[in-house]
């Protein structure tokens, strides 16, 4: 919902936006200010009721372009809506993409059948998410616009300077952040008997199984997990050291913000943002799932500042070139007017 927001207030004026939440979740609408209208389904609460509603609710609007962002609003949105334009953005590299399950399987099928009969475009957030897109559903029309964030502002005060370095990592606490390794890894840089705090700030259901793990470690008196956070400046602008753990991304946002605000990234080698930086220039690059990797890239940084610094100045710069909203504002706006002007 953040990227939604960011992306409606660098749009140029002339669209009028209508943003629909198809699950409810309490942040939702504080995350959106900028759109005309904002309605909240509760699908997850009422599924058949919030169907109609949703329903009712295009056929009053009758938007001449409709934008998915997720599965599910996508499948109904163009099933109701077929003659609108359709632009359907992909922002990760599902699992369904590579289906293992029969459950995965139709899950393809599904998307692939309706995409190929309503979709004007699909819009992949990196070039790994289109490659794997284009293998799974050949023949859709693809694009690869990279999701952007607002870049940060670095006129702030400096940070009180510690003797305890700040590990940050941002995300959903679930299977594909990887933070079950990101935690051993950590105990790792521990036991070299070096000073230095983590802090895992996000929400999820595997905030117990985490929790349990750093006690089993021994590391939690210095793994803080404070929750989601609405404005995660003041994150940026405390921390050190920034790491992506995951097991799969597209494009991740938190990392790009991190990055726009001269944080040093250790990342693991997936997603969009990896094919943007050097390894040992821009960021530490180390393979996923493995926490001794992981945990020599986070040590080198802490034992090392001046790497820190200049790790960090060179991943803003990455961030300024490629990773910014008003690009990607910019490139959805120019594919909006296209197919708008393919259909008048």
């Amino acid at each position: 919902m953040k990227f939604v927001e960011s992306l409606i207030q660098n749009f140029n004026p002339g669209f009028e936006h209508h943003v629909l939440i198809l699950n409810s979740c309490d942040r939702n609408n504080e995350m959106i200010r900028s759109a005309t209208s904002i309605t909240n389904f509760d699908f997850d609460i009422n599924p058949l009721s919030s169907t109609f509603r949703f329903k009712r609710k295009l056929n009053n609007l009758k938007p001449e372009l409709l934008h998915s962002h997720s599965f599910l609003p996508g499948i109904l949105s163009r099933h109701f809506l077929p003659d609108a334009v359709h632009v359907a953005t992909i922002h990760n590299e599902y699992p369904h993409f590579k289906p293992r399950t029969l459950r995965e399987q139709l899950k393809l099928r599904l998307e692939y059948r309706s995409l190929t009969k309503y979709s004007s475009s699909v819009v992949c957030v990196s070039s790994s998410v289109r490659g794997l897109v284009d293998a799974a559903m050949p023949g859709l029309p693809t694009v690869t616009i990279n999701n952007g964030v607002p870049i940060g502002v670095l006129d702030y005060p400096s940070k009180k300077k510690t003797s305890v370095p700040v590990i940050l990592s941002l995300g959903r606490l679930d299977y594909q952040k990887g933070y079950d390794v990101l935690l051993e890894a950590f105990a790792l840089v521990l036991g070299k008997g070096v000073k230095a705090n983590l802090r895992i700030v996000g929400e999820g259901n595997l905030r117990g199984g985490l929790l349990d793990k750093a006690r089993m470690l021994g590391i939690s008196d210095f793994v803080a997990m404070p929750g989601f956070s609405s404005s995660p400046a003041a994150e940026y602008r405390e921390a050190d050291i920034f790491v992506c753990s995951s097991r799969f991304e597209g494009l991740s946002l938190a990392t790009a913000e991190a990055m726009s605000y001269a944080l040093p990234l250790v990342t693991t080698n997936v997603g969009g943002i990896v094919p943007m930086v050097q390894d040992g220039l821009d960021a530490l690059i180390v393979p996923k799932e493995d926490p001794k990797a992981l945990a020599a890239a986070i040590y080198k940084l802490v034992e090392t500042p001046n790497l820190r610094t200049s790790i960090g100045v060179a991943g803003r710069k990455v961030a300024e070139n490629s990773l910014s909203i008003k690009n990607t504002a910019a490139e959805y706006e120019c594919l909006y007017k296209r197919l708008l002007s393919e259909v008048h």
